[in-house]
């Protein structure tokens, strides 16, 4: 399922939507570092990274005033696609570009694109929450498509558990591996939204979950 053997004509040609979230993602990142620094954070915030809590309506107004850029609920959707660092994005990147196209074959394109964004603000939506529950410990910035890629990785988990006799040998392997090290990832290297992480998980899981009960066999 994970090994790309695609000339670069295919792949855009077969995942188009997995390729176009790719694009917007390094051409995001070459506009902010030409502007600023992707990891500037006047930068971030103005180019749609994500806030939490949402600031009070001072700070907002002086973030408006000084960065020309609205706040709140858009930055669950536009935050998906800005990353801090160069390191940031090929590890986001690789990890869509590899692991993403199988699931935009099994869902379509729509359908695909949809579970993408939802699992990408669901990650934003439980780092928000985390953050929103800690009001006295200032403020968080944040962005990635971490969130969505951790989703990508719940579908594949629920397929393992749900349809364990259709996965071959390697393909469990991986997805196992995935899991566990993305898990490893999230709670023990610094300044990783391990809330984000699990959100979009979750929510992928969940939306797997749900379709494959849907898609039961019947019996003959």
């Amino acid at each position: 399922m994970f090994v790309r053997t695609e000339s670069l004509r295919s792949y855009v040609r077969l995942y188009p939507v997995n390729s176009a979230f790719l694009l917007i993602c390094i051409v995001m990142f070459l506009i902010m570092t030409l502007s600023g620094g992707t990891t500037d954070s006047e930068t971030l915030v103005k180019f749609g990274a994500f806030i939490s809590p949402f600031p009070d309506s001072e700070w907002r107004q002086h973030a408006v005033d000084l960065w020309g850029g609205s706040l709140d609920y858009m930055r669950f959707i536009s935050a998906i696609f800005i990353h801090i660092g160069f390191s940031h994005l090929l590890f986001n990147g690789f990890s869509l570009f590899v692991f993403a196209p199988e699931l935009e074959r099994l869902f379509g394109h729509v359908r695909y694109a949809i579970f993408f964004l939802v699992t990408g603000i669901a990650g934003n939506l439980a780092s928000h929450l985390d953050a929103a529950s800690r009001p006295f410990q200032g403020f968080t910035l944040s962005a990635g498509a971490s969130g969505a890629i951790f989703g990508i990785f719940g579908a594949y988990l629920a397929l393992v558990v749900l349809r364990r006799a259709f996965i071959d040998k390697g393909t469990y392997t991986t997805i196992v591996t995935l899991v566990v090290m993305g898990a490893i990832y999230s709670f023990l290297v610094p300044n990783v939204s391990w809330q984000g992480h699990l959100g979009g998980f979750l929510a992928g899981f969940v939306w797997m979950t749900v379709l494959l009960q849907m898609k039961r066999p019947r019996r003959s």
